[in-house]
């Protein structure tokens, strides 16, 4: 629910939020800074079991559902990121994740926070992550601390034994490996650090064919974001260029990062497409013309 302030000291009557099941049971775990607020939970559905979800407290209405057992507990302020926990099954650990969303959570993203460390520089010397026993908050097991609008998330980890602790941070060997957790259950296991998670989620630029690859199979899909017409805001947009590209992604063509899909883009993705390892690309000529052909397109402004 939500309460709005009426007056000096005075509040509104509860304000119902949307659950998934006629079971009530749903409880919000934090909130973003933005107009509408976005809430992230969980709700029960009518198997009272537990699902991830997303409100927008200004309706009320559940706009995204993360499915069971996945579970966010904190949300960045500018309300496109949120960290939290995730069971693929009742047999697997949790594991910790970070979701994001380019169109305010009508469609989002997930990675693992391991996903994340097996190709960040270092990743390579946490044994765990995340690994923080609080018995007064069973849902937080092994979830991320906090998410800030850079993307930056806390979390707690144990580095490896034989990883060289001392020119990767100055906590003692017994902290940073964990050895001094001889009773889990009485202090949290491992060191806190920051994970820088924006630049690797930001390599999806340039792929808005969607297909896991920036290259030549991207140009078209580039063309048809930059030259979408007759949208008036950004939902119409979307929906005019998955009219197109109906498997792509509109934001992705945001190269510059500026929220603006216009011809300002057009250089760094030809810079994207030339750039090492990204094969096959089109010869020099054909950027060209590519430069050419989208120079006359629109400014389609739009939102994170």
């Amino acid at each position: 629910m939500k309460l709005e302030p009426v007056g000096e000291n005075q509040w509104s009557g509860k304000i119902p939020m949307e659950q998934l099941g006629s079971v009530n049971k749903a409880a919000a775990s934090d909130l973003s800074n933005t107009d509408p607020a976005y809430a992230i939970g969980s709700s029960a559905g009518d198997t009272a079991l537990q699902s991830g979800v997303v409100w927008n407290v200004s309706t009320g209405k559940i706009i995204a559902n993360f499915g069971v057992n996945n579970i966010p507990h904190r949300i960045n302020s500018t309300g496109d990121m949120a960290e939290g926990t995730r069971k693929e099954s009742f047999l697997t650990p949790k594991e910790p994740v970070v979701w994001w969303t380019d169109d305010a959570w009508e469609t989002f993203e997930v990675l693992t926070i391991q996903e994340i460390l097996d190709v960040v520089p270092g990743g390579e010397h946490w044994a765990e992550v995340s690994v923080l026993t609080n018995n007064f908050e069973p849902e937080g097991l092994h979830s991320p601390q906090g998410i800030n609008k850079h993307g930056q998330i806390l979390a707690i980890g144990k580095l490896h034994q034989e990883a060289p602790i001392g020119a990767l941070t100055q906590w003692p060997r017994q902290f940073a490996t964990g050895e001094d957790c001889a009773d889990p259950a009485d202090y949290p296991c491992g060191i806190p650090f920051i994970l820088e998670t924006r630049p690797f989620i930001l390599d999806l630029q340039g792929d808005v064919n969607f297909d896991a690859l920036v290259n030549n199979l991207d140009i078209t899909s580039m063309i048809q974001a930059l030259t979408v017409s007759g949208a008036v805001d950004d939902k119409d947009r979307l929906t005019a260029f998955h009219t197109l590209v109906r498997d792509g992604r509109f934001p992705n063509a945001d190269i510059n990062g500026d929220h603006v899909v216009d011809n300002l883009d057009i250089t760094p993705f030809i810079g994207l497409l030339t750039a090492t390892g990204a094969t096959p690309v089109p010869e020099p000529n054909s950027l060209i013309c590519i430069a050419l052909a989208i120079t006359m397109s629109c400014r389609c402004p739009m939102k994170r």
